[in-house]
């Protein structure tokens, strides 16, 4: 995420990057929830807050030393 905002499907598993304001999930296969939150981005001046959120949650939560935690943690669970 290089600090713009996003507008996924829920099947993307992008879920963990949305968080925060960082973007939006609309439902798989929903083209008109997928139209109407493209437009909400492009049209209601969201964006530059959208993308700071964005910028906030890749710097803190997808770094790889964040993320190497939390695979080691699931990692673990499993065995």
């Amino acid at each position: 995420m290089c600090g713009v905002p996003v507008v996924a499907s829920a099947e993307a598993g992008l879920d963990d990057a949305m968080l925060d304001g960082g973007g939006m999930v609309v439902p798989a296969g929903n083209a008109q929830a997928l139209a109407d939150a493209l437009a909400h981005v492009l049209h209601t001046g969201v964006r530059a807050g959208m993308g700071q959120a964005a910028r906030r949650v890749a710097r803190e939560r997808l770094r790889a030393s964040v993320q190497s935690v939390r695979l080691e943690q699931r990692l673990l669970s499993v065995l």
